[in-house]
């Protein structure tokens, strides 16, 4: 179904909207609504990634994440990356927490500060939460966050996950971090970020990294 969906989509080119707004609407109260948005978030027409973020738009709370999450993987659109700022700000962490990680993933010059943001909150987060805050810093290390990055990292939902290699490496490539990981400033109090640390330095690798990373391995926890 998804696949008939996309070659539908794909017919749209400059197509009158009116009948896929139709169905986007029938289908508004049943599981195939998420299915069409998704195919419409995928679509490489600018005619079908605005009937998604004008749904993005028409509701509100966690409804819009549907929709939200139809648009995760398109880079370079002004209008896509406007409204995911503006939800990485939300209120609701549920809604905040996608957000970011979509301004992460591609890179957008507002992921670091929205993390900033999020983590500044101080509210409980689940490991989506400190996912989006530790790969938002990630995309612009800064002195003054580094240790934020071991504490969101140790309770982050899939934190070397395959799609954050090129946003690790790009990291581990800047040298001010590179060389904080390796230094006795690095070292937290807390296990879980112990932890964290030692498999940051183990992405690290070469000999800069290698006397830390062997008395982290040598401590009992």
């Amino acid at each position: 179904a998804r696949r008939d969906l996309d070659v539908e989509v794909g017919k749209l080119g400059e197509a009158p909207r009116d009948a896929v707004e139709v169905v986007l609407e029938a289908q508004a109260a049943n599981d195939a609504a998420r299915a069409i948005l998704d195919a419409l978030g995928a679509s490489d027409q600018p005619a079908a990634r605005a009937l998604v973020l004008r749904e993005l738009r028409s509701v509100g709370g966690r409804d819009r994440l549907p929709a939200l999450r139809a648009l995760e993987r398109v880079a370079g659109d002004a209008d896509v990356d406007a409204a995911r700022v503006q939800l990485a700000h939300d209120g609701d962490l549920a809604v905040a927490s996608p957000a970011l990680l979509q301004l992460a993933r591609h890179g957008h010059a507002a992921a670091a500060e929205c993390a900033v943001d999020l983590h500044k909150r101080g509210k409980p987060m689940d490991a989506e939460a400190h996912a989006a805050v530790l790969h938002g810093l990630l995309v612009a290390p800064n002195p003054e966050t580094f240790p934020w990055v071991l504490q969101h990292g140790a309770h982050a939902e899939n934190p070397f996950g395959k799609i954050w290699q090129e946003r690790w490496r790009a990291a581990l490539a800047n040298a001010p971090f590179a060389a904080w990981l390796v230094s006795e400033g690095a070292l937290p109090k807390e296990t879980p970020e112990r932890v964290f640390l030692a498999e940051c330095l183990g992405q690290l690798g070469g000999a800069a990294a290698q006397p830390s990373l062997s008395k982290l391995l040598g401590d009992k926890g």
